[in-house]
C-alpha cells in the first residue's frame, strides 16, 4: 500500500495515469478507502487534496463509502487541507460531495472558514458563504468566531486591505440574511393578522 500512496503523491506522474492506477489502490485497499497513511497521516483523498490533484479528487469522492469528513491526528480534513494549496476548484468539487460536512472543526476547534479567513483567502471566504451549509458562527476553542478572528488579524495590520475585503463579504452576507429574515418575519405577522382577520 506504500508503494501506491508514494506513488500517488509523486508530483511527476500526470493525473490521467493516477486515474489508471487508482483500481491498484483500491485492489489493495479493499473496501478500505479511506485508510490512513501512518506516516503522512492523511488519507488518499486528503493527499489528493494536498497535492493539488483535482482529477484524483473527483475520481476518489465517486467511491461509495469514501468518508469526505474524514480526521487525521490532528482533526484535519480533506476539506480543510484545500486552504493549503489554495485551490478553489478542488473546494468546489468538495462542496459539491452530499454528504461533506462544511462546518466540521479540527483540534483546535477551526472549520474551513476559520482558516480561510487567518490565512487570507479571499476567494475561498466568498465561496464558502455562499454555501448555505456554512455557519459562520462557529466558535474555536478559544472561543472565537470568524469575525473575531479577522478583527484581531487586522489589528496586528497584517494585510488590512485583504482582511477588510473578507469582513465586507461576511458582513454582506449576514445582511442579506437579515433582510430575508425581516421578510420572512412581515409575512409570518402578515399572515397571522389574515388568520385572525
Amino acid at each position: 500500500m506504500n508503494d501506491i500512496y508514494y506513488k500517488i503523491s509523486d508530483k511527476t506522474i500526470r493525473d490521467s495515469e493516477i486515474i489508471h492506477d487508482i483500481e491498484d489502490v483500491k485492489k489493495l485497499l479493499g473496501f478500505n478507502i479511506n485508510w490512513i497513511h501512518k506516516n503522512e497521516d492523511r488519507s488518499l483523498l486528503m493527499g489528493a487534496v494536498l497535492w493539488n490533484r483535482k482529477e484524483l479528487v473527483r475520481y476518489l469522492l465517486t467511491f461509495p463509502g469514501i468518508n469526505v469528513n474524514q480526521k487525521n491526528s490532528s482533526g484535519k480534513t480533506a476539506l480543510i487541507f484545500t486552504c493549503s494549496n489554495y485551490n478553489v476548484s478542488i473546494l468546489r468539487l468538495l462542496l459539491s460531495h452530499r454528504y461533506l460536512n462544511v462546518n466540521i472543526q479540527d483540534d483546535s476547534g477551526y472549520t474551513i472558514l476559520h482558516q480561510a479567513c487567518t490565512w487570507g483567502c479571499e476567494e475561498f471566504v466568498a465561496e464558502l458563504l455562499s454555501d448555505v451549509r456554512v455557519n459562520m458562527f462557529i466558535r474555536d476553542k478559544q472561543r472565537k468566531t470568524v469575525r473575531d478572528i479577522i478583527q484581531s488579524i487586522n489589528k496586528l495590520n497584517l494585510g488590512t486591505m485583504k482582511y477588510l475585503k473578507i469582513m465586507k463579504i461576511m458582513d454582506d452576507i449576514v445582511y442579506k440574511l437579515l433582510r430575508i429574515f425581516n421578510g420572512m418575519l412581515c409575512m409570518d405577522i402578515i399572515q397571522k393578522i389574515v388568520k385572525f382577520l
